[in-house]
C-alpha cells in the first residue's frame, strides 16, 4: 500500500456521518428530522432508492407530531378532570352539610338514630377518636400511584397504611425509596436492590434515559426509624413500564 492509499484509507475511516439528534428535545428533534427528510427528498438524485423512501419517513414524522399534540390534549383533559373531581367532592360535601340542620330537626339528639343514618357525633364519634397513630411498628409505606404522564419519568406518590396520608410517623426519620429492573417480581430484601434515594413530602421522581424505554422496573418504599435508622417493614413492590 502506497503513502497515498493509506492516507485515503484514514481519510475514509474518519468520514463518518451523524443525525446529531440524540437527547434533543421534542421540537428541535421533529425539526432537525424534518429537514434531513426534506433535504433528501429535494435532492433525491444524489442517494436513489432509499428504503423507506423519503416521502414515507416525511409520514411517519408527521405522525410523531400528532401523537405529541394527542398528548399534550389528553394532559388538559386529565387537569380538567381533576378539577371536575375537587369539584364534585366539594358539591357532595356541601350537600350533606345543608343535610345537618334538617337531619337534627328530625332527629333530635338520638344517638342512635344518628349512627344509623351513618354520622358521626362530635366529641363522641367524629370518625378520629379511635384511629391508631402511625408508627414505624405499626405501619409502613405504601406505593399509591406512579404516575407516567411525563415521558421517561415515573413520580411515586407514598402514603402510610395506617392514616392513608404522605405524612410519615413521628418516629421515622424518612422515607427509602429502591429499584429493581426486570419482568419477574424482586426479592424483598434491600441488599438485593438499587437504592434510589428518599422521598419528599411523599413523591419521588424517577427520570430515564431514551435506551431505558419499554422496561419493567419495580419499586419498594421502607421508612428509617428516626432512633436507630434501620429499615423497617417494606413496602410491597409496585411495577410499572417506562414509556
Amino acid at each position: 500500500m502506497t503513502e497515498m492509499d493509506f492516507f485515503m484509507v484514514m481519510l475514509t475511516r474518519k468520514f463518518i456521518l451523524t443525525a446529531n439528534i440524540a437527547n434533543l428535545a421534542e421540537k428541535p428533534f421533529v425539526d432537525k428530522t424534518k429537514g434531513i427528510v426534506k433535504s433528501h427528498i429535494i435532492n433525491s438524485a444524489l442517494v436513489p432508492g432509499l428504503t423507506p423512501n423519503g416521502t414515507t419517513t416525511l409520514a411517519k414524522i408527521t405522525g410523531l407530531e400528532t401523537l405529541y399534540d394527542t398528548r399534550k390534549y389528553l394532559r388538559q383533559q386529565m387537569k380538567q378532570n381533576t378539577k371536575d373531581i375537587h369539584n364534585a367532592e366539594t358539591d357532595i360535601n356541601d350537600t350533606l352539610l345543608g343535610w345537618m340542620p334538617q337531619v337534627l330537626t328530625a332527629i333530635g339528639r338520638d344517638e342512635a338514630k344518628a349512627k344509623l343514618l351513618g354520622w358521626g357525633i362530635k366529641w363522641v364519634d367524629d370518625g378520629q377518636t379511635e384511629e391508631p397513630v402511625a408508627s414505624v411498628t405499626n405501619s409502613k409505606p405504601l406505593i399509591s400511584v406512579i404516575d407516567k404522564e411525563v415521558s421517561l419519568q415515573h413520580t411515586i406518590h407514598i402514603i402510610n397504611s395506617v392514616s392513608g396520608s404522605w405524612g410519615i410517623p413521628k418516629d421515622a426519620h424518612h422515607t427509602d425509596v429502591y429499584i429493581w429492573i426486570g419482568d419477574d417480581a424482586p426479592p424483598m430484601d434491600l441488599t438485593k436492590l438499587t437504592f434510589l434515594g428518599q422521598a419528599v413530602k411523599g413523591k419521588f421522581v424517577n427520570q430515564f434515559s431514551f435506551q431505558q424505554l419499554g422496561i419493567k422496573v419495580w419499586y419498594v418504599a421502607v421508612y428509617r426509624s428516626k432512633k436507630s435508622l434501620k429499615a423497617n417493614e417494606l413496602s410491597g413492590a409496585v411495577k410499572a413500564t417506562v414509556n
